[in-house]
């Protein structure tokens, strides 16, 4: 016979490498079990770890586990969290095994310690078996109304888990509408934002299929929701923050007051240290202010302005989302955010260490105030209010006259601007500086039209596109350029060009606020031009048919414009075959009620029900679909949802 390999005489990976170590550790483990001598809970610990580890290594330890249960009748808290950790991982494994950790589990929900309290309900709440879902009921009402705020933070997550072992068992015991009274009222902040995250998650699953539930998630924008969460935001952890921000995003203010109210009460999130609640507080402000056209305008120069910045400050990491930022500033088609990002463009397309002194200048510590200055001085200075010796706070002879000039001075001869201290071949020509001024001189339709061509034959500039993908900085002007090493910007590829009405603001698409850019593709779906429908039926059917689902969507900037009056979005949608039966409201609120039937269908039948609610001020549609064939509720909603992305563009 052929002697045994090295690998034939090694034990089998399932097993522990001592023979009969698992018969020996529940050995041991018997006898523990019972014993109060001292030192016991010492040697408990040791077992629990060997058991422990022979578990995460991938050992089969669960002929342990009557053993392990026994042993958990002890007051220490770091062997409660190993049973714990036990007992959750092979009852998922084996659900027969769950039932023998019921009793014990029970009973230390009940003790006095609450840290064992929490401990338990969460690992009862893990064990995600279906046939003891009875068992859990009790103790996450007792936990929800439990005096300790770690045993209802607990809890409140406890209840999510209970929903996705049994969605009945979960609304029939009323536990969302707990949930709603502790997100109100509790005092501590944790408990209030996993009430917050159990209820969007749980009514949103429910949303699908129970309009009472698209009430109770409507419910949560209202506005004593969003005022208790936003006056307490200060007091929640970094992910809760976000959590919060991203509701209050779905909140549709009545009146501009509240806007600048809101805003007001979030700007200091705007300094906070975690980046995700600063850019979750910037998508905020994004959306309150997208139909206050000023307002959002200056929140798009902001931003410019602070993603720039951060550049300076951490070149690697920030130049993709400087590039990204850019380009959709240039496509902008406010006029000051396109010129916004052009000068940063060419500034930092120059040279990016006098981009830095220009953007981010240091700041100044305030020496001399206004009361101590000379009033002649003073004087002299708001004579000439609309120049720039408001901004050097001199007047204007210190910095026009020759003999008075700093650093930059004026070659009459070159017709150029340099530093003293910079080389000649810095200089930027005469003509190339009356080129690029012109350029910013010109109409939008003009730049359309004359770029890509050159400019005196010594200048030719493309602005760069946003593609999703990124290159370096390219000078495309004849003077020389210079660039910190390491600081090279990363820009999109040129793109085929968009219209402006596409790219009616690049920031907020960037972003995701604005529509797609790209046509969604039509579904076969066709619909019939020639539907009628009496209000009696379409009322009837209405209450009989289920919620197929329902979706929010974005009207573009010229839709939401055009939305002065119902009558104009009804006969937009009839000539995409989508008949209305009831509208009403006044801006910025509308609701309409429409009806489409599949043109392959039966009289009578392979109808789409809708209800469209429209708000102007976020420009935001919520539609609610019904259809006799549920199969096909999708691809009614894309024809709907290109519908609706077309009006106000003819």
């Amino acid at each position: 016979m052929a002697p045994q390999t090295q690998s034939q005489r090694l034990p089998p990976p399932s097993q522990p490498s001592g023979k009969g170590e698992v018969g020996e550790l529940k050995m041991q483990l018997r006898q523990l079990a019972g014993s109060r001598a001292p030192g016991v809970e010492d040697l408990k610990r040791e077992l629990y770890k060997k058991v422990i580890s022979y578990m995460t290594v991938g050992i089969d330890v669960s002929s342990l586990f009557s053993e392990m249960v026994m042993c958990s009748a002890t007051s220490d808290i770091v062997l409660k969290k190993m049973c714990y950790l036990y007992v959750g991982n092979y009852a998922r494994v084996h659900p027969d095994l769950a039932l023998l950790t019921i009793n014990f589990l029970l009973k230390d929900c009940q003790d006095d310690d609450p840290m064992i309290r929490g401990l338990a309900l969460r690992s009862l709440c893990s064990l995600s078996v279906k046939n003891l879902v009875e068992y859990l009921v009790g103790p996450l009402r007792a936990g929800l109304q439990d005096s300790n705020s770690y045993v209802r933070t607990v809890a409140a997550i406890g209840v999510l888990k209970l929903y996705h072992i049994s969605p009945t068992t979960c609304t029939e015991s009323d536990f969302p509408v707990a949930l709603k009274a502790l997100l109100l009222h509790d005092p501590d902040a944790q408990v209030v934002a996993n009430c917050l995250s159990s209820l969007q998650e749980i009514l949103t699953l429910e949303g699908n299929s129970s309009e009472e539930a698209s009430k109770e998630k409507e419910l949560l924008l209202s506005k004593p929701v969003i005022y208790a969460l936003l006056n307490r935001i200060r007091e929640f952890s970094e992910w809760a923050q976000c959590l919060i921000l991203d509701l209050v995003v779905k909140y549709i203010p009545s009146e501009s007051s509240e806007i600048f109210d809101i805003m007001n009460l979030l700007e200091d999130r705007l300094q906070h240290a975690n980046s995700a609640v600063v850019l979750a507080t910037i998508n905020l402000f994004l959306h309150l202010t997208i139909s206050m056209a000023d307002v959002h305008q200056q929140v798009r120069l902001h931003l410019l302005t602070a993603v720039t910045k951060c550049f300076f400050k951490r070149p690697p990491e920030t130049q993709k989302a400087l590039g990204a930022a850019l380009a959709a500033g240039l496509a902008d088609a406010h006029q000051d955010v396109h010129d916004r990002a052009l000068f940063y463009y060419r500034l930092l397309q120059h040279d990016v260490s006098i981009a830095e002194r220009v953007i981010n200048p240091p700041k100044q510590a305030v020496s001399v105030f206004a009361d101590t200055q000379n009033s002649e001085v003073k004087d002299r200075i708001f004579d000439e209010f609309n120049s720039l010796s408001v901004i050097y706070r001199e007047p204007s002879y210190m910095f026009i006259d020759k003999e008075h000039r700093g650093p930059f001075e004026f070659s009459e001869d070159m017709g150029s601007l340099a530093t003293t201290t910079g080389s000649a071949a810095n200089a930027l020509p005469s003509q190339r500086v009356e080129a690029t001024d012109n350029d910013l001189l010109l109409s939008a339709s003009e730049k359309e039209e004359s770029r890509g061509h050159a400019t005196n034959g010594s200048l030719s500039y493309n602005a760069p596109d946003y593609n999703g993908s990124s290159t370096a900085f390219v000078s495309r002007s004849t003077y020389p350029t210079t660039v910190r090493p390491g600081s090279e910007i990363a820009v999109p590829n040129a793109a085929p060009p968009v219209s402006i009405q596409q790219a009616s603001s690049g920031i907020d698409d960037l972003l995701g606020l604005g529509p797609v850019m790209t046509e969604p593709q039509i579904p076969a779906l066709k619909l019939s031009p020639k539907t009628t429908l009496d209000p009696a039926t379409f009322q009837r059917k209405w209450g009989q048919l289920p919620v197929a689902l329902t979706q929010e969507y974005s009207l573009t900037a010229q839709g939401t414009a055009a939305l002065t009056s119902p009558q104009i979005l009804l006969r937009h949608m009839q000539v995409h075959s989508i008949q209305c039966i009831a509208s009403g409201g006044q801006a910025p609120n509308f609701k309409f009620f429409f009806f489409a039937q599949n043109s392959d269908a039966p009289s009578g039948a392979g109808l789409f029900l809708v209800e469209c609610l429209v708000n102007t001020s976020s420009s935001k549609a919520h539609v609610k679909v019904k259809a006799d064939e549920t199969s096909l509720s999708q691809d009614f909603a894309e024809l709907f949802q290109s519908a609706l992305e077309k009006f106000g563009s003819s």
